[in-house]
């Protein structure tokens, strides 16, 4: 696909302060650089000899020497300075900027250098674009777990609004943020339910919008004394679906595992659902749950 002669332009418009700036580049270093053939860099430096200010006599017209290993540009005629950014170009760079400090870890030796270049280009076009109009956010999830660490930082409760996958419904919730789990392919966060009273572990990916309360988080005390149990769970084969859903849980090459749970109902029809990868050892009443379930179903497909 040919360029138009507009770009054309642009290009060497930023190729010769470029040349001007890195004395002795190669064609090939320049073809690399502007993303464009070795033929069109010849191209572009032939044509450099014919620019110029008014008059275009040799003395007004663009000196340049050069070879494939080798261009220098001896005298810019007032072109050796880099073009200003037009205000589409400003905007793009300013996210670009944004999008590159959210990614940065708060302690980033380079954020200082980021925000120092953003303000420089803020300040060129602050007529046109005012400080604080501009905001950027490239991944909603990412937001969320920071928001919720610092919850937990701050020992802060948090109001969410969950999506239900399995009932379809969003409901807003007033939860006491324990700990962030990573597993493989999620995020998720323990926290205390205040709409369920009890622990419950809610997929980050979930959250559909969150607020920091102005209200103290339960401690780590309360937490423990807010009714977890202890489960004991025998691998029967490779696990490989349970070790999927439930990475933090399943412990391959083990014979069992032990875990903490906080609701009956979960580790009973868990268990039930992968029958053929784990069995319940504890606790006791639970195990039984689960075999008079299964005793159950059976019966019933029986009998049809």
């Amino acid at each position: 696909m040919s360029e138009s002669a507009a770009t054309r332009a642009l290009r060497l418009l930023d190729l010769v302060p470029y040349l001007n700036s890195h004395p002795g580049v190669s064609v090939a270093e320049i073809a690399e650089e502007f993303a464009i053939s070795r033929a069109d860099v010849i191209k572009d430096l032939n044509l450099i000899f014919l620019c110029g200010l008014p008059g275009y006599t040799p003395l007004e017209l663009i000196d340049i020497s050069f070879d494939e290993e080798s261009v220098n540009l001896h005298d810019p005629q007032n072109l050796g300075t880099p073009r200003r950014l037009t205000e589409s170009e400003a905007l793009s760079l300013r996210i670009a900027l944004q999008a590159l400090a959210e990614l940065l870890p708060a302690n980033h030796k380079d954020r200082t250098i980021i925000s120092n270049l953003t303000a420089k280009i803020r300040s060129i076009f602050q007529s046109r674009i005012p400080d604080g109009a501009l905001t950027y956010s490239s991944d909603r999830q990412r937001l969320t777990i920071n928001n919720i660490s610092q919850a937990i930082s701050k020992n802060k409760q948090i109001s969410i609004v969950y999506y239900n996958k399995s009932k379809d419904e969003s409901k807003t919730r007033d939860i006491d943020p324990f700990r962030l789990i990573v597993e493989e392919k999620r995020v998720l966060l323990h926290a205390w339910c205040h709409l369920s009273g009890g622990l419950r572990s809610f997929d980050t990916a979930n959250i559909e919008s969150l607020e920091i309360l102005d209200r103290p988080r339960m401690t780590s005390t309360e937490e423990k004394e807010s009714g977890s149990k202890m489960a004991t769970v025998r691998w029967i084969n490779s696990q490989r679906s349970f070790a999927e859903r439930y990475p933090s849980i399943a412990r391959p090459g083990e014979p069992t595992s032990d875990f903490d749970f906080f609701q009956e109902e979960w580790l009973i029809r868990s268990a039930i659902s992968y029958f053929d990868e784990i069995e319940v050892l504890e606790p006791a009443d639970i195990r039984s749950v689960v075999a008079e379930r299964c005793k159950r179903a059976l019966e019933l497909y029986s009998s049809h």
